[in-house]
């Protein structure tokens, strides 16, 4: 165990992230009493700090966290300790004495510190290494540490207090060139950075550089699915194209996942923007594309990477322009010009700045629900084509990564819509038999998102 440890933890999370992962399960109810130390209440509790008890022991620290002071411990749980490569207490208590003081000094401040009087947004707490923990309380009061859910807070003890965390802190040791270049699943954008470094911007230099950044990095299939089918591809790229790719998978400042909003959009270092989601606790997507577990909050010395399966492209047109640009979409294409006569001008709607989410029936789904030919639908009532528009839109960019099984969204028709996630991504109307299916999905546009679908939604 000392060697595993020892070769992982300077590494920081270029390596134990693999190690450290990212678990939303929550533990069993953790018994804390305000009337002992914090070392006691690891004695008390082995059903979730038998680990925490062992690795107190053998770093020396029984009678720092047993007697008077005023101290905050982030704690790991069982856990949190197997995912960090520790298989039992045996693993641990074998484990390097100052190796162990030193971790467990990561998790510690010489100060009582309550999460429920942080502000809300980002904080920086020094710990008894003298290095920071990166703090996060979000809007929903969800409190992160280092992109580590703390799962239970402010348990008082006589020599301060305790909040359990579900995974083991490391501290950043190496810049995010360092984090990428060494791991084996990030050589295509490693040479991306390489290759684009020859053109005005050295991304080599920034990415080791002091300013902070938040880097998403696109793993070699990603690379491949994007038309990149060797790394001798990406090498010999035109510099300035890889660059704009780089641009748009960077933004300024250092960024964990829990704080990106919910529906929020950030500018990326170009100033395109770039589109998240919470879909639920510990899972964070961009551009639709989920970010969790050991591929999100890898710290650097210098920012942070996430790591992406597929490579962002930035959207260049509308919706509208999206639909007219596609040949199965002509008859949807039509009603909008068509509806635009009424009440509401769609054409102007799906061409502005607000976002809507589209499930656009193909010209197969529109004959089916009647509409023989284009010219059918060009002569169609305004109105009952608006209606059926309603029912195919919804506000926000809806990617399918936020849904569950069985979740639903309302139409602007006011309608409930109903979505499966087995065996691909689907669709059912309140007035429909039977669940759509979407394909493509997730086509980002400027002002939303397009789901083509083989059902005209009711």
């Amino acid at each position: 165990m000392k060697e595993l440890y020892y070769r992982s933890f300077p590494l920081c999370f270029c390596t134990i992230a693999l190690l450290f992962l990212f678990s939303c399960k929550k533990d069993t109810a953790i018994k804390t009493s305000s009337s002992v130390s914090i070392y006691q209440i690891a004695v008390e509790d082995p059903t979730n700090f038998s680990f925490l008890k062992t690795a107190i022991k053998k770093a020396g620290l029984v009678k720092k966290l047993s007697g008077e002071g005023a101290y905050t411990i982030f704690a790991p749980t069982n856990t949190a300790f197997k995912n960090a490569g520790f298989a039992d207490t045996i693993a641990v208590q074998n484990a390097d004495s100052a190796l162990l003081n030193q971790m467990l000094s990561y998790h510690l401040l010489d100060q009582k510190q309550a999460m429920s009087a942080l502000p809300l947004g980002a904080s920086k707490l020094t710990t008894l290494t003298g290095k920071s923990l990166s703090v996060s309380k979000s809007s929903n009061l969800i409190i992160t540490v280092n992109g580590a859910i703390i799962t239970s807070k402010d348990h008082e003890a006589t020599n301060g207090i305790l909040h359990v965390v579900n995974r083991v802190l490391g501290p950043p040791m190496v810049d995010i060139a360092t984090i990428v270049s060494t791991n084996s699943n990030l050589t295509y954008v490693a040479a991306a950075i390489t290759r684009a470094s020859q053109g005005s911007t050295n991304f080599s230099q920034l990415l080791s550089g002091t300013s902070p950044y938040t880097f998403f990095a696109p793993t070699n299939s990603a690379f491949v699915s994007a038309g990149y089918t060797t790394v001798a591809a990406v090498t010999a790229a035109d510099p300035n194209m890889l660059a704009a790719l780089l641009n748009y998978h960077l933004v300024p400042g250092q960024t964990l996942s829990p704080d990106f909003g919910d529906s929020s959009s950030v500018a990326s270092l170009k100033t395109n923007a770039l589109y998240f989601n919470q879909p639920s606790v510990g899972n964070t997507t961009v551009n639709g594309v989920l970010f969790n577990g050991s591929n999100a909050n890898n710290l650097a010395t210098n920012g942070v990477v996430h790591i992406l399966s597929k490579v962002l492209v930035p959207p260049t047109l509308t919706l509208n322009q999206t639909i007219t640009g596609n040949t199965s979409l002509t008859f949807l294409a039509a009603a909008i010009i068509r509806a635009s006569q009424g009440s509401t001008n769609y054409t102007q709607l799906l061409s502005g700045a607000a976002a809507y989410t589209i499930f656009a029936p193909t010209d197969a789904a529109f004959k089916t629900a009647g509409f023989a030919t284009i010219t059918a639908v060009s002569t169609a009532d305004p109105a009952a084509l608006a209606s059926l528009l309603n029912n195919q839109l919804a506000t926000n960019r809806k990617f399918s990564t936020i849904f569950a099984e069985g979740s639903t969204a309302q139409s602007l028709a006011n309608s409930t819509l109903t979505f499966s996630i087995v065996s691909g991504f689907k669709v059912k109307g309140a007035g429909n038999t039977a669940l759509s299916n979407l394909a493509p999905i997730d086509v980002l546009a400027i002002n939303g998102v397009l789901h083509v679908s083989d059902q005209v939604l009711k």
